[in-house]
């Protein structure tokens, strides 16, 4: 994911419930609400609804946020389809203004969400800021199907909770126990620590054992007052905190070797926790 930079600060949302201010900042509700004119435009039939994902869902986005939407389709893209959709995005990151730049999001077609088996598949995918829509499993995660169902904000098209079924908890907790130690070993070859990763490996590392523990989604910022309040994050506290607090920070300050050592310690904390929840 590229580092972001500081924006307007979002409001609360509702989900499942379609609003004429989904997010409360009236330039991202103008890119959202274009999107989903574009969207309907290019798909015609095959257009079933524009949702929210990510923090904007989860009711804790800040000024470090980006933007996360689904589009949900009847089908695969045609490149019929495909072709205003490119354009669409490949010329809106360029354009004047703030929150154009701050989409992140994919193309999932419905037969494949609704399918757990379809995790992992490539769906049309445009990376935060990026021009370029193009195949990526990026969106296509257990994560996104919990976070659609129970907290999606829906632009346009059917509620969220009628496209696909309960993500079991046992389904999230299999993924991150898989999936931490890759982000453990990741964080690990880090060699340039700025500001924004300083802050970003606790957050994503708290969130990841929440949901291991839980079999739930928070946001990275409940995850990691979460975590400063649970016997095991004790150590870390004031470091979790003091992430949370800075986001929306500068992201290319440089970062004191004592706070890169703290983070990497839990980092290898998380990594351990998880190992021993999975096999015990």
């Amino acid at each position: 994911m590229t580092p972001p930079t500081p924006h307007a600060q979002p409001s609360q949302t509702s989900p499942s419930q379609t609003s004429p201010s989904p997010t409360g900042i009236p330039e991202l509700d103008g890119v959202l609400a274009e999107l989903v004119d574009r969207a309907r435009d290019a798909l015609g039939d095959d257009f079933v609804g524009v949702y929210l994902q990510g923090s904007f869902a989860l009711g804790d986005a800040d000024a470090e946020s980006d933007c996360d939407f689904l589009v949900v389709t009847g089908s695969a893209l045609s490149d019929e389809q495909l072709a205003p959709l490119r354009a669409f995005h490949a010329e809106l990151p360029h354009r004047p203004g703030t929150w154009n730049r701050h989409l992140e999001g994919s193309y999932a077609p419905v037969g494949e969400l609704a399918d757990l088996d379809a995790v992992g598949r490539p769906w049309q995918y445009v990376d935060h800021g990026h021009d370029t829509l193009g195949p990526d499993p990026h969106c296509n995660t257990e994560v996104t199907r919990w976070i659609l169902r129970h907290h999606g904000v829906r632009l346009a098209g059917s509620p969220p909770e009628s496209l696909l079924p309960a993500v079991p908890a046992a389904a999230l907790q299999a993924r991150m126990a898989a999936e931490i130690p890759d982000a453990v070993q990741a964080w690990e070859r880090q060699e340039r620590w700025l500001a924004w990763d300083a802050r970003y490996a606790p957050a994503t590392m708290a969130r990841m054992w929440f949901t291991q523990v839980h079999g739930e989604v928070v946001s990275k910022k409940t995850a990691m007052r979460w975590l400063a309040a649970r016997p095991e994050g004790s150590e870390w506290a004031a470091l979790l905190e003091a992430a949370a607090l800075a986001r929306g920070g500068p992201y290319d300050a440089p970062v004191a070797d004592e706070e890169v050592a703290a983070v990497r310690r839990l980092v290898r904390a998380v990594g351990r926790w998880s190992a021993d929840l999975a096999t015990g």
